[in-house]
């Protein structure tokens, strides 16, 4: 079975705890938490939160906690800004998937969620 690491998702002061993306990487571990349980397991923010604030890098993250592949989320600013997910596989780096999504000011928290568990199911090949 692999293992999933889903990393906190970062707006843009990481420092602000009140982000709009709080809650967001919980939601994401939900959603895949959902798969059966000898085909992925899933490590949530509860477990990932420690080492980020401390500073560790996305991949260090992952193989402290012993999983293949680590999904991270941050707003990058922009005109309007821009959500930038990615999925690594922690082994060696490489980039198994990343989306773009233009998050306005009247961001729709759900939809965006569906959108990146959606895109991130189809690339682990997992059933809906």
């Amino acid at each position: 079975r692999r293992v999933l690491a889903v990393l906190p998702f970062q707006g843009l002061d990481p420092a602000d705890g009140s982000s709009r993306y709080s809650g967001f990487g919980e939601g994401l571990a939900a959603y895949f938490g959902r798969a059966d349980p000898n085909v992925l397991a899933v490590f949530g923010p509860a477990s990932t939160s420690q080492y980020v604030e401390a500073g560790a890098d996305p991949l260090a993250v992952g193989q402290t906690l012993a999983a293949d592949m680590v999904l991270v989320g941050r707003e990058v600013p922009g005109n309007p800004p821009t959500l930038v997910a990615e999925l690594f596989r922690v082994d060696d780096g490489t980039t198994l998937w990343r989306g773009e999504f233009e998050v306005g000011p009247d961001l729709d928290r759900r939809t965006l969620l569906l959108r990146v568990a959606t895109e991130v199911t189809e690339v682990l090949d997992l059933p809906r």
